[in-house]
């Protein structure tokens, strides 16, 4: 257990408590639309395994309780390959969000990170996560799409210059591929180079192999070309 405020603390979620599972499943239900989700099963199960296996100390799953309630989550993975960290998801229960769930989150997030990379031994590079796109059709939708990439803003990250195509949350579905940008938290010694083709690259890899639709050669995908080919035209386009 973790304390990180007077108000949160920040707890490892076990495969097994079925309890906060179910409070869980309806924080996802709230915080993303179906097609941003994966299923509470599929995720347990995710648990599971990293708990059985040895790379489990670079896998996070926590939840943020006020008291005994939860009231946020955090799940994300340290990709030691690239160096960076994949952020999974970040969510406050909506009727406290606005009084520091989420910040206090992302910041033990970026604590810990640091600390493992130091262990390890690793150059981090910093944490890297998908945002809902903030041009949409539907201003309220574009409003809120801007208002949470600002939340992001405020703990330091910054946009890369490219869309990205997601894809599906889990196969067997209706759920088709989503557009997204991407951040970055970069640490204070890759600051200069977030715009740099070669980072981005490596950040679009690292979402790809914490993909757990076994993409074991990202750079293959057709999702990665894509990715690729939106940075070229975006760098391209603004060279400063």
């Amino acid at each position: 257990m973790k304390e990180f405020s007077a108000t949160y603390k920040i707890e490892n979620l076990s495969a097994d408590d079925e309890q906060s599972w179910e409070v869980v499943g309806r924080l996802f239900e709230e915080a993303f639309p179906p097609e941003e989700r994966r299923p509470i099963e599929a995720l347990k199960a995710q648990v599971r395994k990293k708990q059985e296996e040895e790379q489990a100390k670079q896998t996070y799953f926590w939840v943020a309780k006020s008291g005994s309630k939860i009231v946020g989550l955090a799940f994300f993975e340290l990709i030691p390959a690239t160096g960076f960290a994949y952020l999974w998801f970040l969510a406050a229960d909506a009727r406290v969000r606005g009084q520091g769930v989420g910040t206090s989150l992302f910041q033990a997030m970026w604590q810990h990170l640091e600390q493992a990379a130091t262990s390890l031994k690793l150059d981090f590079k910093g944490v890297v996560f998908e945002v809902d796109h903030p041009l949409s059709d539907e201003e309220a939708i574009a409003q809120k799409n801007r208002q949470r990439i600002h939340f992001y803003e405020k703990q330091g990250a910054v946009l890369l210059p490219l869309d990205f195509l997601a894809p599906p949350m889990w196969i067997s579905s209706e759920h088709t591929e989503v557009l997204f940008r991407l951040m970055v938290k970069p640490t204070s010694a890759y600051q200069s180079q977030v715009n740099s083709l070669q980072f981005i690259e490596e950040a679009v890899v690292t979402i790809l192999s914490a993909s757990q639709l076994g993409y074991q050669q990202p750079s293959n995908s057709s999702y990665y070309k894509r990715a690729m080919d939106s940075a070229h035209l975006q760098i391209e386009g603004n060279p400063d």
